[in-house]
């Protein structure tokens, strides 16, 4: 249980630190940068001392490298959305975009969906829908940000359990592909920094370390908990789903006095509601 209530709290700060940073004149992406080479240091240690040493596999690090450009792209527009629309709207739309894989793995898998899953991913999409309109884009329902958001995360997922699916073949190498997605995307941040000239100031180096571990540790966490809770899986990811919603909200009520209108209220229950019938 420990490490499940880690996991949600870990979460829950990438929210947060998202919203301070956001306010920050040395910007979000400097930040993101910097969060990739603390990952892959931390992952490093904890692979080296724990296995000693690395498993290099092709398909590891063909995921790895399609993959990375997916995190690196998708954390720093959530990154972007937070500073812009707050909390409210990036978690809402990030976490009920597991309606994709649950979608796509039915359609190209013949994964079953249940009664109650079909019913989520409507709710699912009126919660993007409704968050939309609660950042201000009535006469423009599905503000673009968002959208991209929702489907980019969804495809996050959806590759992150084929790569699981496909990398299963060479051993347990989840940590070794973890740290292979972060090396990637980190490589792309910085490639894109240097071609674009992007400045990064001292000022971004302390709030990118803390991005960094928290990045790490609430995927680290969260494995654990699937692997040492106790709980089953049908249970841990509606729950964490939930509770990093809930928790996210309140911690941006708390300490940065974020407020929520009617509207981000509604997609806020509705994207519980998709959650909890998407996982029954």
């Amino acid at each position: 249980m420990l490490y499940f209530l880690l996991a949600v709290l870990f979460g829950i700060a990438i929210y947060l630190v998202f919203k301070y940073i956001g306010s920050k004149s040395y910007g979000v992406f400097a930040v993101v940068l910097i969060n990739y080479p603390v990952c892959i240091l931390v992952g490093g240690f904890h692979v080296i001392s724990g296995n000693g040493g690395f498993t290099v596999a092709p398909p590891i690090w063909k995921w790895a490298a399609g993959m990375g450009v997916l995190f690196v792209t998708m954390f720093y527009l959530m990154a972007t959305l937070t500073r812009q629309s707050g909390v409210a709207v990036s978690s809402v739309v990030s976490r009920v975009s597991l309606v994709i894989p649950v979608v796509f793995f039915h359609f190209f898998y013949q994964a079953p969906i249940s009664g109650y899953g079909k019913l989520g991913v409507l709710v699912a999409v009126l919660a993007v829908l409704v968050v939309n309109v609660s950042g201000g884009n009535i006469k423009k329902l599905v503000g673009w940000l968002p959208l991209v958001v929702f489907v980019g995360y969804g495809l996050v997922d959806v590759g992150l359990k084929l790569a699981q699916n496909t990398v299963a073949e060479v051993g347990d190498v989840h940590h070794e592909l973890t740290l292979g997605i972060f090396a990637f995307a980190g490589l792309y941040g910085w490639v894109l920094k240097f071609i674009k000239k992007i400045r990064v100031p001292r000022a971004a180096l302390f709030p990118g370390i803390v991005l960094g571990l928290i990045n790490y540790y609430s995927i680290y966490f969260f494995l654990q908990a699937l692997q040492k809770s106790g709980l089953s899986s049908a249970v841990i990811f509606p729950l964490n789903g939930v509770l990093i919603l809930l928790g996210a909200n309140l911690g941006s009520w708390l300490l940065f006095k974020e407020s929520l209108s009617k509207t981000q209220k509604l997609a806020v229950l509705l994207a519980i509601i998709a959650i909890v019938l998407l996982n029954l």
